[in-house]
């Protein structure tokens, strides 16, 4: 089994900054990851009540992917998320809604096993009825990813003031879009609504982890190298303390079981091969400037009890115990990488 490793460095900066030195870019990054969105949520939470850190206030551009959406939105309209907590301990009821049986899902757009009605109803709570257009706060940039199944193409709905997103998106609602997001397939049908070009689905097939994606806006869109940028990656999973099982049926009562149970290893290793490379690459291209929080020193148990619908109370626990013994590092990151921005202060938003 892996060990996990360090996703930071800090290095003493040894000379006084250059006058004429380009201000950084500063991004936050945030995975999806269904219900263990929890993790994000507390630890942002805890940030603000404790030491009254606003992320909003020490970043300039914003990037998730399904649940990651929600947060980055969340931050960006500075939702209260004490109330959201307990949300997440109840989720099928607070955020899942109706249940499909069997026979039910298999009438369903890709298996769908639950309807989204109060998903939507929770989501339009956060950002009411904005359209992409008028999600604008001084200063400030945003991304959220997304699946075009009909056209096998990434969609990124955004800031106009960013190159790179799909700007006939723009009168589409915002809540709209967190759902295009995060439809999971298996857990919520393809969302598609007349301003839709086809079934949209969750982001996290092919940006769960969206460092990359996140580079590519913030050079294609400032007139900016790598060494401009500094970017925090909240994650909701331990990437690097992951095993997969994969069984060959030992009697042919158990060939339907095992192979199910194979395919569901498959899809979750392929998802975490991605996420790796995503944070190994941003490692790479940003050295220091680059910093991933995540649950940490996750078992095997947490991991199997944890899917997209449901958390664990090991799973709590663990969040608290990561932000515990992390917490100092995200403030020394803050501190020295990403210092709040004064020059919004007192404008509305």
């Amino acid at each position: 089994m892996k060990t996990n490793k360090k996703r930071f460095i800090f290095r003493k900066k040894t000379a006084a900054k250059d006058k004429h030195e380009k201000e950084k870019l500063r991004i936050l990054v945030v995975d999806g990851g269904g219900i263990k969105g929890y993790f994000v949520t507390y630890l942002v939470h805890r940030l603000k009540v404790e030491h009254g850190i606003n992320l909003k206030d020490h970043f300039d551009l914003f990037v998730g992917t399904s649940v990651g959406a929600i947060s980055t939105m969340a931050i960006l309209n500075d939702v209260d998320l004490e109330p959201i907590l307990p949300l997440f301990v109840d989720a099928e009821e607070s955020f899942f809604g109706k249940k499909y049986d069997v026979f039910r899902r298999l009438q369903r757009p890709l298996l769908a096993k639950y309807d989204s009605k109060t998903f939507e109803k929770f989501v339009r709570k956060i950002v009411h009825d904005k359209k992409v257009s008028e999600m604008k706060v001084p200063g400030k940039h945003w991304a959220i990813f997304s699946t075009n199944l009909s056209e096998a193409k990434p969609v990124i709905f955004g800031s106009d003031t960013l190159n790179g997103v799909d700007k006939k998106y723009r009168d589409l609602k915002i809540s709209d879009v967190m759902l295009a997001s995060s439809a999971a397939p298996g857990y919520f049908p393809p969302k598609n609504n007349r301003l839709l070009n086809g079934e949209m689905a969750d982001g996290g097939l092919w940006a769960n982890t969206p460092t990359l994606q996140a580079l590519f806006l913030g050079l294609k869109s400032f007139n900016l190298t790598i060494k401009d940028i500094v970017m925090l990656n909240i994650g909701t999973t331990d990437l690097t303390n992951k095993e997969f099982v994969f069984k060959v049926p030992a009697h042919k009562r158990n060939i339907v079981r095992d192979n199910v149970n194979n395919a569901a290893e498959l899809v979750r290793s392929i998802m975490y091969t991605s996420q790796n490379f995503s944070v190994e690459a941003a490692e790479e291209f940003l050295g220091d400037n680059f910093m991933r929080i995540a649950p940490v020193n996750e078992t095997r148990e947490i991991v199997e009890e944890n899917l997209i619908d449901r958390v664990s109370e090991a799973f709590l626990e663990n969040c608290v115990l990561s932000y515990e013994t992390q917490k100092d590092q995200i403030l020394e990151f803050l501190k020295h990488k990403a210092p709040k921005d004064h020059k919004n202060e007192g404008k509305k938003v």
